[in-house]
């Protein structure tokens, strides 16, 4: 590696570890580099001139400390944050009503949304569900088929609803742009707090799903199974973004 290299590597770990407006940014940057190519020019190796100056890491603390984070830019940015996790966690709902079709299809309505055989049903509420669901032959068929279509309807509005808001994300990111230079946010704040939430719902789902399971009946897994899986699946995907900030990053060092 040459000694440009050396700087060039050093200076590009600063960049990434540096918040504040881009004038604080460029001023920091070129005091750095300054400082590094007078000590090698001196007669010092470009390694020990890094390790003289600082870590990076280090170093864009100390500076970030001192120049702050105005109010509105850590808004701004929250907003966007939570408009992308908003749209991933509708669009996720959307996704397992889609799969609920599927199972409904392959199953019928009661492995999506039937009532358990413990459940009963008064003569008005069998009425009400005889003509919100009429071809079906009995009670608790046409419940389950009144429910399974609830299920369906709401998740896919839901998921259209989360299209609609990666449009609002899209929008909000073009117009208050932030490279992770000058992102206010640390770059796994986002992929952090999708793994936790989606994983917990993964977990929590699946629990509701062997609940099911465990009075010895498949009704209304579907519906419980369907979200389950989309949870864990997008979960996982958080999970793996999360890793790959965490390895990019330099603050993930602890020496």
């Amino acid at each position: 590696m040459t000694d440009e290299d050396v700087i060039e590597r050093y200076l590009d770990e600063l960049l990434v570890e540096l918040r504040g407006s881009p004038r604080t940014i460029r001023r920091v940057l070129t005091e750095a580099e300054s400082h590094l190519r007078d000590a090698v020019a001196a007669g010092v190796e470009p390694d020990e001139a890094v390790r003289r100056f600082g870590q990076a890491h280090v170093v864009a603390a100390a500076s970030n400390r001192l120049s702050g984070t105005p109010v509105s830019v850590l808004l701004r940015q929250l907003l966007v944050a939570a408009c992308l996790l908003c749209a991933i966690g509708f669009t996720s709902i959307g996704a397992s009503g889609v799969i609920s079709g599927g199972m409904d299809a392959a199953f019928g309505p009661r492995f999506v949304a039937g009532d358990l055989p413990s459940i009963t049903y008064t003569s008005a509420r069998c009425d009400e569900y005889r003509r919100l669901a009429p071809h079906e032959p009995s009670c608790r068929s046409a419940a389950a088929r009144h429910h399974t279509n609830e299920v369906e309807t709401f998740r896919v509005a839901s998921g259209v609803f989360g299209l609609a808001g990666f449009g609002a994300w899209a929008f909000l990111r073009r117009r208050w742009r932030a490279t992770p230079a000058t992102g206010a946010l640390p770059p796994a704040l986002v992929p952090g707090i999708g793994a936790a939430v989606f994983g917990t719902g993964a977990l929590t789902l699946a629990s509701q799903a062997m609940q099911s399971i465990g009075w010895r009946s498949t009704a209304g897994l579907g519906q419980w199974l369907s979200a389950a899986v989309v949870s864990a699946v997008v979960a996982g995907g958080f999970g793996v973004s999360l890793l790959r900030t965490l390895r990019r990053s330099p603050v993930a060092r602890f020496d």
